[in-house]
């Protein structure tokens, strides 16, 4: 890593989270000696998956998908979208 940034060659960090939109919550706030009531939509299904990038602290590309991130859509992501936005001498997997 100190070598790349010695040789001004910026680092991508990229990263990947998902989100279930009918996880119903376990725990609740409510006054103390007050019964904590919630209401659940058992209609709303799927997984928003979020898969983002950052260039020197600042998010250069972040994008959401409803459904699993599998390679193929991994690599779309990062030809499509990625390594547009990317300097041309940034640190990348297998330099491509």
């Amino acid at each position: 890593m100190q070598a790349y940034q010695a040789a001004d060659r910026p680092i991508i960090y990229i990263d990947e989270s998902g989100f279930a939109q009918d996880r119903p919550r376990l725990y609740g706030y409510s006054p103390k000696g007050k019964r904590c009531y919630g209401k659940n939509d058992w209609l709303a299904k799927g997984r928003v998956n979020i898969i983002g990038a950052l260039l020197e602290g600042a998010l250069i590309t972040l994008c959401a998908f409803q459904c699993n991130i599998d390679s193929d859509i991994f690599h779309a992501w990062i030809n499509q979208d990625l390594l547009p936005k990317v300097p041309r001498n940034a640190v990348r997997a297998n330099n491509i």
